[in-house]
C-alpha cells in the first residue's frame, strides 16, 4: 500500500527533546526536534517510530509513565496507558490501538499498534512503568559484570534460524540459491507497503532472474486486523485453484476497499480473478485452511515473529516494510557465500 501520510495543524510553539551523548570522536549526537503539529507532512511509519522512540525515552530517564493504578485489572491498565499516548504523545496525528493485554513474568504484556507498526510493550501491574523492550537476562553476561560485549552489533542480521517454507505458496525459481520467507498479514498497511515499495524491485532484480524465491506464510495480527483472518482463508481458497498470487495481489491492491466494506469483497475478487466461485463460497465458507493459517502463525511465533511484515533470508531475520537495500544487502551476501 502506499505509504499513507498525515496532516498536523500548524502552532507557533515549538518543545525539543535533546538526547546527547559522547561518540568515539568526541562529538555529541545530534538532538531530536519535536513540533508541535505542523502543516507539514508527516509519515505515518515515522510517527510509529518517533512515538516508540519516546516511550524508550520516557521508560529508561522518567521510570516510566507516572500512572499508578494499583489494584486495576490487566483491561484497565492497558486501557489508561492507551489513553496516555493518545492524549499526551500523539495528540491527534495519529491513533494507537492495543491488543490484548497478557501477563508474562510479572508483567503486563501487550501489542501496541501506531500506523500499522506493531511492537510488544511491557507495563507495571500498578501501570507506573511503561518499556517498549525487554531483555532477557540470559543476554546478560554476569561474569563480566554487564552485556556480552562479544556479541557481534550486526547479530540480528547474521545470526539464521532454522525456519521451514512448508507447504506454502512460492513464487520464483524452486532452486533458487535464496530463500526469502515472508510472515504477513493481508490487513496490515505495512506489509501492503512492502507488497507496493519492494517486491516489484526484488521481483526484477532477483526473484525473475532465478537468484531468490520468495515464500508466503500467513502471520494475521487478529487482536487488530479482524478481517486478517478471513482475508488469509480466502488467498488459500484462490490457491487451491492455482491463483494465489493473483488473489495476493488484488487483496493488498484493494486493502482500503475490503477493510472498509467487509469480507463480502472476498467472493467479487474472487470471481474477478476466475475462480470457481462455487467452490470458492464451500471452501471459504468451511474455514477449511483454517489449520493451515494456525500453524503459520505458530511457526512464526516460535521464529521469533512478533509483528508484520517479517523475513527470514536464507534463515536470516528482518522485520517490517524495509526498503529494497535492506534487501539487497542480505541478498548480496548470501550470493557472495554460495559462490
Amino acid at each position: 500500500m502506499e505509504e499513507k501520510e498525515i496532516k498536523a495543524r500548524e502552532h507557533k510553539e515549538e518543545k525539543k527533546v535533546e538526547i546527547k551523548k559522547e561518540s568515539k570522536d568526541g562529538k555529541e549526537a545530534s538532538f531530536i526536534t519535536i513540533k508541535k503539529p505542523s502543516f507539514k507532512r508527516i509519515s505515518k511509519w515515522k510517527v510509529s517510530t518517533f512515538v516508540l522512540g519516546i516511550l524508550l525515552i520516557i521508560a529508561i530517564f522518567t521510570n516510566g509513565l507516572g500512572i499508578s493504578l494499583s489494584g486495576k485489572s490487566a483491561d484497565e491498565v492497558g486501557d489508561n496507558t492507551l489513553s496516555y499516548i493518545n492524549s499526551n504523545l500523539l495528540r491527534g496525528i495519529a491513533v494507537a490501538e492495543m491488543g490484548e493485554v497478557t501477563e508474562e513474568n510479572g508483567l503486563y504484556k501487550a501489542l501496541l499498534t501506531i500506523s500499522g507498526e506493531s511492537n510488544y510493550v511491557y507495563i507495571t501491574k500498578d501501570g507506573s512503568l511503561l518499556f517498549v523492550q525487554a531483555i532477557p537476562i540470559g543476554s546478560v553476561d554476569t561474569q563480566n559484570g554487564g552485556t556480552n560485549e562479544n556479541v557481534d552489533a550486526r547479530s540480528q542480521d547474521t545470526e539464521t534460524v532454522d525456519i521451514s517454507e512448508d507447504d506454502d505458496p512460492v513464487k520464483g525459481d524452486l532452486s533458487a540459491p535464496v530463500t526469502i520467507i515472508e510472515f504477513s498479514d493481508f490487513q496490515c498497511p505495512y506489509c501492503a507497503k512492502f507488497y507496493t515499495d519492494t517486491l516489484p524491485q526484488l521481483e526484477q532484480e532477483y526473484i525473475d532472474t532465478g537468484k531468490a524465491k520468495i515464500v508466503y506464510r500467513d502471520f494475521p495480527l487478529t487482536n487488530i486486523h479482524p478481517l486478517a483472518t478471513p482475508a488469509a482463508l480466502a488467498a488459500e481458497c484462490a490457491n487451491e485453484q492455482n491463483k494465489f498470487w493473483e488473489y495476493h495481489n488484488i487483496l493488498f491492491e484493494k486493502q482500503d476497499e475490503w477493510v472498509e466494506i467487509g469480507e463480502d469483497k472476498f467472493k467479487e475478487y474472487a470471481s474477478e480473478i476466475g475462480l470457481d466461485a462455487e467452490q470458492f463460497a464451500d471452501c471459504f465458507e468451511s474455514e477449511k485452511y483454517k489449520d493451515e493459517i494456525l500453524a503459520d502463525l505458530n511457526d512464526g511465533d516460535a521464529a521469533g515473529v512478533s509483528g508484520t511484515p517479517a523475513f527470514f533470508i536464507n534463515g536470516r531475520m528482518l522485520s517490517g516494510a524495509q526498503p529494497f537495500s535492506a534487501f539487497q544487502s542480505i541478498i548480496e551476501d548470501e550470493l557472495a557465500s554460495g559462490e
